[in-house]
């Protein structure tokens, strides 16, 4: 069986490649770019959107479904 990371999951932001910490509900970006533009994302979402929900897609394990 493979050991698996339950504290890192795959995951995009507005199409932007991030992982997911579920147990903390923090996103963060595959590398420094995406890093960049997550934040500028979120800000935008918080201050120009006003979103109430953030637009985020996780991926679900076999094991989670």
């Amino acid at each position: 069986m493979e050991n698996k990371n339950y504290t890192k999951k795959n995951a995009k932001y507005r199409g932007v490649p991030c992982w997911f910490n579920p147990l903390n509900n923090e996103i963060k970006g595959k590398n420094k770019l995406y890093d960049i533009l997550i934040d500028i994302l979120v800000w935008f979402d918080m201050n120009v959107f006003i979103v109430d929900e953030f637009p985020i897609w996780v991926e679900v394990d076999e094991l989670e479904k």
